[in-house]
Formats: C-alpha cells, structure tokens, sequence
C-alpha cells in the first residue's frame, strides 16, 4: 500500500518523466528547427508528452488499457527514438541552459504543486482550497481500474454510465501513474507540476522571439517567476465578490487540465511562427510534410482533448485571427491554405474519439452550454458599465501589471509582423469572454478562454521590464512587487492549506486501505458532503474508487446524464446529507437508484457513535476512525 506523497518524492518522478518525454520528443522537434536550435530542447518534452498520450490513447481503444499497452506507449517509442538519435549528440550537448530553465520552472510553479499536497504538521492533516477540484483524480482512478470509455467516477449514469468529459490531461495521469507504479493522486501532482515547467518553458520562449532573440537571462528567468505567482489585487466592494478572470497562480493549481491545453495551444502557434513548416508546399514535398503536420496535428488534438473551453474554442478562435492575419500576408497563399487544410483534416480524424465524447455532453435538442451574454464583472447590472469595466478597470484588477505591459509592449512595437499574431491570439483570448459564456453551473468558458492571454502577456511582462528604461521601468517593476506583497495577504493563504484534520498520516493512510480493502475495486462509495469546504476533500482523493453525490459543481453539470436530473438534485442532495447528519433519509431507495454500493461514515461525521437501523443497514465493517454501511435491500 502505498504512502502519502510528500514534496520530494513528486520532484523526483517529475524529473524522471521529464527527461524521458525529453528524449521521445527531441527527434520529433528536429523536424521544425535545426538540431542546435534552442527551441529544440525546451519543446522537445512538451512534443514527447502529446506523442506519448496519443499512443497510448489509441492502444487502449483498440486492446484496452493495461500494463502492457502502457509499456509499449512509453518503451517503444523511447527506444525508436533513442534509436534515431543514436549518431546526434544535441540533446545532452550544451543542457545547462535547459537544466537551468526546468528548475527555475519547477521553482516558479512549487507554490502551485505544493497547494496540491497533503501536510502533515504535529500529527495534523492540512490541506489547501485547491485541492476540491481535484476530486477529478477519480477520473484517472476510473481509467486505471477499467480503461476507456471512462465510467463516470461521480455518479450513476442512466444509460451507458459512461463519463463525457475532457478527459485527455487525466488520460496522460493514468500513463504517468501506471509507468511509475505511483497512485493515481501521486501522477496528478506529478502532471501538475510537469504543466507548469511546460507553462514556464513556452512563456519563456515567446519572450525570447519577442525580445529579438535573447536566451537564457537571468532577469528574464526571475520576472517569469514573478509573473506566474502574479496573484490579482483585492477585488473593489464595487465588484462582484466572486472569481473573475484569474491569473496564472489561482488557474494553475485549481485547474491545470485547462492550463496544460493553453500551454499546447500557445506550443503550436510557436511552432509555426518561428518555423518555416507552413511555407512548403505539402503536395509538392507531402514525405517531409506528413510527419510534421502528423505532430502539429497531435498536438492540437491533445491541446482539444483537455479542454474544450481552450484547445476547443479559444484555439478556433484565436487560430482564426492568426490565419486570417497570415494569409493576408502569404506570398503563396493557396500553400498556406492547402497545408492548414491537411493539418485540420489529420486533427479531425486524430480528435474523433474526443469529438464523441463531447457530443455525450450536449443536451437532446443539441445545446452546447454556451450563450451570448455581457460578462458582469460589477454589481451593477448595467450592461454599458460591464462593458467598459471589463475593457478599462477589471484587466488592471484581475492582471494588473501583465495588462498594463502588454498594452505598452504592442503599442512599442506594432510594425514588427510576429508581433501582430501575438498581440492579435492574446487580444481574441481576452475579449471574447466579454460577450459568451457558459451556461450550465459556472463560467468555466471565461474564466479558462483568457489562458493563452496569460502566457502571451505573462511573457511581454519580461520583455519590456528588461527593455524599458526610465521612469516607466520603475513604476512598472513597483507595481509588480506591490501586487506580489498583497498575495502574502489574501490569496496565498488559500494555497498554504487552511483546512485541518485531527487524525495522523499513518491513520489516513490505515483508513484508505481498509476502504479499498473492504470494498470491491468497482463499488461506488458515498461520503459525507455536508461538510466544511475542505473537509469531504481529503480520503476521496486517496480512494481508487467510484464516488456518488460528492461534489455540488460536478452533480449540477453532470445531471443531465444521471438518474436523478438537475431539477431533483437540492431534494437529492438534502435527503442524503440527512442520512448523516441524523440517520434518516426521506427516501431510502433513491441510494439504490443512484448505484451506491458503500456509504463510509468517519471519525467526525455526527453518526459516527449512534449507528444506524439494523433493519435498513448492513455494518460490513468497523474500527476506532470508520464505519462502512451497505443498505439490506
């Protein structure tokens, strides 16, 4: 059985991932630039991650997810490329550079990882505000107890039980967990922290082919940092008093499914604005084309695959703006047009299994979720008001300095072509959430479409820090550190852990398993929801089991497909907290409908000492921390 992770060991596995999705992407990479090229060995784990996953995606449709299918995902291509590699020493060549940028990534996105883990300070379980959206580890839980198509960790489903969700990130955790033997909550955080070097590496890279070429400078290196520990300011009382358009150290840790697709997105268009790729004709040269667009076109697919809010609809609509941008300037326009037509169509067929997927969200009379309506950011329900407070005043709340860099940066240096891609990808991301957004629980459209204006002004943050002089320079690099001191106050707390468990690391960890021993692998298990945000948080994650009614965002968006349905869930949900809160619940069969094997009854819940009607309830097991109930019926 298996420990509570702890810091070190997750760094550990981390580098171990890394410098083998290294070694797979490395060849891969050589295809776009030159095999001394700097962008080579920053890109060439990003390039190798997607491959990986994408192999591996394919063998477990066709022969099922399994050690062997994860051995030969990983081992084959690690030994072809090796293998390509044989008689090309670049990749171990002159690495200081590249060491030096994946630890300062690993620094800059530790505060991320580490609101992730489990402390144990004096005997005593803290976890962070974080940590609830992790609850989404069952999904690669689910993938490692019974393959593709995913069975919905969080609820009974009425027909297939099937889960349709964006669910590649967590596909590739599944990988990460098999390869290394590790839990499925060990290879989320090993994901999470692989997302942010990612993040670090491609910011670093566009403020490189901005900056005009400049590599590895310290100054550039530190701001980076800055910018992605960069929390927003207070929110003004006349605001709402919710999150809003977040910055990199609040999306990070909460959804880095979402954070990894931007960090693919923004990889893409990279590739092809500093290469040379869309300028050969694929008719003309289709051999040496094919496996280039073969990877832009994986790339995209995983990019969609983790997100539909970005690799779906933030990556067509800024790709729109770049496209259009680019082909206006193409001398060989019908070249440009021909070779994005044969990467969409490879895209097509590569994303198929993600496009079925989805089409399982979508409601009977075919609604995508989305609408068309003025993001309120004030109280004032004034829609001229939300207009210009989007525009003028919440860019400087919610990203403050980056806003104010990106807007002098391009205002600097708009002649220059490259400039006006970037400016006009961030300037998509930015403004279309002004105008659309999701309809079902919350806003997840908006809040994840502005991640690749994250990265492209996150990255102009350092530019013009380093080439600004003057009084400017000062005044910008004063505000940085401002609104870095006033994340000690506010938002870094919630990343610090602030929710306690009086039970030791040793007693989690006997709790864990004799759940997992006392259940079978594919039971379903409820657990008290009713608690403290945080509280229900903590033996879930650990749990290599099926989860019901556990979570209230994931019962809202889910219910259409469930048993239940969205109109019946505040009646479901009281009726089943009341089964711990007093031991009765309205309508007992409603926990067979909803396919709970197990409820658990822990240490802190009220019915803990009391018990429950023999005549109803089956106890299946007991000891000083857990109570397991299986109803008689």
């Amino acid at each position: 059985m298996q420990t509570i992770p702890n810091v070190f060991f997750i760094f550990a596995a981390t580098v171990l991932v890394y410098s083998v999705l290294s070694v797979i992407g490395f060849p891969i990479i050589n295809l776009f630039y030159s095999e001394n090229s700097f962008s080579n060995k920053l890109l060439a784990p990003i390039v190798g991650y997607c491959f990986v996953s994408f192999v591996g995606l394919l063998l477990s449709l066709v022969f099922g997810f399994s050690g062997l299918t994860v051995f030969i995902s990983v081992v084959f291509p690690l030994a072809f490329m090796l293998y390509l590699s044989r008689h090309k020493g670049c990749l171990i060549k002159n690495c200081r550079e590249i060491i030096c940028i994946f630890f300062i990534g690993a620094i800059a996105s530790f505060l991320s990882v580490y609101g992730l883990l489990i402390h144990n300070v004096d005997g005593i379980q803290t976890v962070a505000i974080p940590l609830f959206d992790h609850a989404k580890v069952a999904i690669t839980s689910s993938i490692l107890r019974t393959g593709l198509p995913i069975l919905n960790p969080f609820g009974f489903t009425a027909l297939s039980n099937e889960l349709h969700y964006y669910f590649a990130w967590y596909f590739s955790s599944a990988l990460i967990a098999k390869s290394l033997s590790i839990s499925a909550y060990s290879a989320i955080l090993v994901n999470t922290w692989l997302t942010g070097i990612f993040l670090f590496s491609i910011m670093f890279l566009i403020s490189s082919s901005l900056g005009k070429g400049e590599k590895c400078n310290i100054k550039r290196l530190l701001f980076l940092v800055a910018v992605i520990n960069l929390p927003a300011f207070n929110y003004p009382v006349f605001f709402q008093d919710h999150h809003s358009l977040e910055t990199i150290i609040y999306q990070l840790p909460w959804v880095p499914q979402h954070v990894f697709s931007g960090v693919l997105v923004l990889t893409m268009f990279y590739m092809v604005l500093t290469s040379k790729v869309m300028s050969v004709s694929f008719i003309k040269n289709w051999k040496a084309c094919a496996p280039i667009y073969f990877s832009l076109a994986i790339i995209i697919t995983w990019a969609f695959g983790s997100s539909a809010y970005v690799g779906g609809c933030a990556l067509f609509a800024c790709g729109l703006a770049y496209f259009m941008i680019r082909l206006l300037s193409a001398e060989q326009k019908l070249v440009f047009v021909v070779n994005w037509l044969v990467i969409c169509i490879f895209t097509l067929l590569f994303a198929s299994y993600f496009i079925y997927s989805y089409l399982g969200v979508l409601k009977p009379e075919g609604s995508s979720g989305l609408g068309i309506r003025v993001w309120q950011t004030l109280r004032e329900p004034s829609i001229f008001l939300n207009v210009v407070s989007y525009l003028l005043i919440a860019p400087l709340v919610y990203f403050g300095v980056q806003f104010i860099a990106f807007v002098a940066f391009f205002i600097q240096n708009k002649n220059y072509s490259i400039h006006k891609e970037w400016f006009a990808i961030a300037m998509v991301s930015w403004l279309v959430p002004l105008v659309m957004q999701s309809t079902i629980a919350t806003n997840d459209f908006g809040w994840r479409f502005v991640i690749p204006f994250l990265g492209i002004s996150g990255a102009v943050v350092s530019v013009i820090l380093i080439n600004s002089k003057g009084l400017f320079s000062t005044i910008l690099l004063i505000f940085l550190g401002f609104q870095l001191a006033q994340g000690s106050n506010y938002w870094y707390p919630h990343l610090l852990g602030d929710k306690s468990f009086p039970v030791s690391s040793d007693q989690l960890v006997k709790v864990r398993d004799a759940i997992e021993l006392q259940t079978e692998k594919d039971a379903r298990l409820l657990f008290n929801s009713d608690k403290t945000n945080g509280r229900n948080l903590l033996l879930p994650i650990l749990i290599n089991r099926n989860l019901s009614h556990y979570n209230w965002s994931y019962e809202v968006s889910l219910a259409e497909s469930t048993v239940v349905g969205r109109e019946k869930l505040p009646e479901l949900w009281k009726q089943l907290n009341g089964l711990f809160a007093t031991g009765k619940v309205g309508d007992i069969s409603m926990m067979n409908q909803l396919g709970i094997d197990y409820f658990v009854v822990l240490w802190d819940d009220p019915m803990f000492e009391k018990g429950y009607d023999e005549e109803q309830f089956i106890q299946v097991y007991r000891d000083n921390l857990l109570r397991l109930y299986q109803l008689k019926n």
